[in-house]
């Protein structure tokens, strides 16, 4: 796997304890690419994108739901979405599903380009197993948001 370029100190730190999986927005042998909601209605990519006989890698970060919903519309690209991300964290887990880092991801200091996707490879409805469930949620969400805005 790829050595990484870390930020040190525990604010550079994203606690995943309270967050929850919605859905795999791809899937083919596995999640490639699934969506996790906090309390706070933040949605966080898991972006699978490396793996040792040990673990599997996956970058995390934070995207807004009409970004996401642009994703799933297929008006941008799986590149595209990941290029509008905010700060982006890496964490290992085992084989076995256990995490590696027990409740914190690591924030990178950058992204090593072999990580970024393709810029050919858009969302596909046929490889999301859960579609309307993410869709309901991210219509769910920006519902929440308008709803703030209008106070």
């Amino acid at each position: 796997m790829e050595t990484l370029s870390t930020y040190s100190g525990k604010n550079n730190e994203l606690n995943v304890k309270d967050i929850l999986r919605i859905g795999d927005l791809v899937y083919f042998e596995g999640p490639l690419l699934s969506l996790y909601q906090d309390r706070y209605n933040h949605l966080y990519i898991f972006d699978w994108v490396d793996r040792d006989n040990k673990c599997n890698r996956w970058l995390v970060y934070r995207v807004t739901p009409q970004v996401l919903m642009q994703f799933l519309k297929g008006d941008l690209s799986h590149y595209e979405l990941f290029e509008q991300r905010g700060d982006t964290y890496s964490i290992d887990i085992e084989n076995s599903g256990r995490l590696l880092f027990d409740s914190d991801l690591l924030k990178l200091a950058e992204v090593p380009l072999i990580y970024y996707p393709n810029k050919d490879d858009y969302f596909d409805i046929e490889d999301c197993l859960q579609y309307e469930k993410i869709k309901r949620t991210l219509e769910d969400v920006i519902s929440k948001i308008e709803k703030t805005e209008d106070k």
